[in-house]
């Protein structure tokens, strides 16, 4: 995905700016504070009102890889999710082949609770 295709979701069909029911999301674009690059995107949805969850997603660019902004960016919606939205929890579903993923949700403080394996047939 290119720059061009994140800022046409971020200002179009992804442009929701609150949470107001179950299933709402917010995608929120990072961008490198040194040029206004954008460098990747994250989102937040509201998973549960009666559980008082969300989840957390992010896609960036490879070359942004090492650098640390996606876990201050990461870091960034969670203080949202839980200081401003009041969310007691939060999850990120990673593809366990994806260990750089997988380190910055550990890094951010998030725990590994269930590991799942999903086969498809081959047709």
């Amino acid at each position: 995905m290119d720059v061009s295709t994140v800022l046409a979701r971020i200002e179009g069909s992804w442009s929701l700016q609150t949470l107001e029911q179950e299933g709402d999301a917010l995608i929120l674009g990072a961008e490198r504070a040194d040029g206004g690059e954008v460098i990747g995107d994250l989102m937040l949805r509201w998973l549960s009102a009666e559980h008082s969850s969300g989840e957390i997603g992010y896609v960036f660019s490879p070359a942004q890889r090492g650098t640390g902004y996606a876990a201050e960016a990461a870091h960034a919606v969670l203080h949202l999710a839980f200081d401003d939205l009041g969310l007691h929890r939060v999850v990120a579903r990673v593809d366990a082949r994806n260990t750089a993923s997988a380190r910055l949700v550990t890094r951010v403080g998030v725990r590994q609770g269930a590991l799942a394996h999903l086969s498809f047939p081959c047709r």
